[in-house]
């Protein structure tokens, strides 16, 4: 029974990054702070019942490069996770500028929570699949590790910091423009 359980999780994992391998593909232009916009209004209830408010600071116009599924995916595990941890009374940031100040640098978004943070362990594997640092059944740990490899293969970068006085800072660089144009 083991190893056949061991075989169905090699085949999920594959079968799922896979998929967002040949997703990456899709990638066209957008504006990072319409992504954002759609993805907080799908979260206003999650806000509500959690207690939690939103302060969201963002540039009106934000270009960049990527398949608008994908993005959204990465977005939204990010604000899910950040919903998840913050307490009662709590407040998520979701900030997005670009790099540079004359506008023509890579996008960055961040989303930062009121929880706890993370131990130096969780912090160490969290962009592992199946781990987890929640109670057990709470979690596939599938979602940092799924936000990383879809970041990663259109050419980004994702950050973590971690500590008890703020909780947990996610920061996302992300290409403004497609491989060959930044040649």
């Amino acid at each position: 029974r083991g190893s056949s359980d061991l075989r169905y999780c090699d085949r999920l994992t594959r079968r799922s990054f896979l998929r967002i391998g040949a997703l990456a593909a899709g990638a066209t232009s957008l504006n990072l702070s319409d992504v954002l916009d759609t993805v907080l209004g799908k979260f206003a209830e999650d806000f509500e019942a959690r207690g939690v408010s939103l302060r969201r600071e963002f540039a009106a116009d934000l270009p960049i490069w990527a398949d608008e599924t994908q993005l959204c995916v990465v977005v939204s595990e990010l604000i899910r996770n950040a919903v998840e941890a913050s307490p009662a009374g709590g407040t998520i940031r979701v900030e997005a500028a670009c790099e540079s100040a004359s506008g023509d640098g890579w996008p960055r978004f961040g989303v930062r929570d009121a929880g706890g943070g993370l131990s130096a362990e969780a912090a160490e594997h969290s962009f592992d699949p199946f781990y987890s640092g929640r109670q057990a059944g709470r979690g596939a740990g599938f979602g940092l590790s799924k936000c990383w490899r879809i970041v990663t293969m259109h050419g980004g970068g994702l950050e973590l910091r971690s500590g008890s006085d703020w909780g947990l800072d996610m920061d996302v660089v992300w290409p403004p423009q497609p491989a060959a144009s930044r040649v």
